[in-house]
């Protein structure tokens, strides 16, 4: 008679030496399922850190906007600008969100992703390095004199007047205007690399 993982003869039993290997993965999709299902079932515990950021291994509490601001100089950590406008003349160094008819306006430099949604809008005449998300509704224009690098979903719309460059994915418009351009990879043993 066989069972999963043993045979059984008379006198002996032999063990199916992959067992082990099966028994670990097993228990490790276990923790990691249990893991999750405690974050979901427990706000306390999923928000605990939802609104921090680590830097420099320190805590530290995400900056979350809902009057008009200017940006000078660097900030590091994340921010979310709800109904409002932001002017980023310097440099931030972390994840931008804009949400709820946000406006951010990129004259310096933005270093982290960008998510777009809720009929928001960033104008970008700097440079923005990271991914990019563009929710239905929002919009990113890129100005002549700026530069978009980094991974692009687009399910809303794409003004390219100055440079774009990355991985394009999405349903959303994409226009061209200008002397805008999609900047083309250089392409080594499958990988792309974008040169600026």
């Amino acid at each position: 008679m066989a069972v999963f993982g043993q045979e059984r003869s008379v006198g002996t039993v032999e063990i199916d030496p992959w067992q082990p290997a099966v028994d670990y993965c097993q228990e490790e999709v276990n923790k990691r399922f249990w893991f999750v299902m405690l974050m979901a079932l427990c706000p306390y515990g999923a928000n605990r850190m939802a609104g921090y950021d680590i830097i420099d291994g320190m805590r530290v509490p995400r900056t979350i906007l809902t009057t008009n601001q200017i940006l000078s100089g660097r900030h590091q950590g994340s921010i979310t600008v709800i109904g409002c406008t932001l002017v980023i003349n310097g440099t931030l160094q972390g994840s931008l969100s804009v949400e709820s008819g946000g406006e951010v306006l990129v004259v310096g430099t933005q270093q982290g992703s960008t998510n777009v949604s809720g009929n928001s809008r960033v104008e970008v005449s700097g440079k923005c390095q990271g991914s990019t998300n563009i929710g239905p509704g929002s919009e990113v224009l890129i100005q002549p004199s700026g530069k978009l690098q980094g991974s692009m979903n687009n399910n809303g719309k794409l003004i390219v007047r100055g440079a774009f460059g990355g991985a394009y994915s999405g349903q959303g418009d994409t226009s061209v205007e200008g002397d805008g351009y999609i900047k083309q990879p250089r392409i080594e043993n499958g990988v792309h690399y974008y040169d600026w």
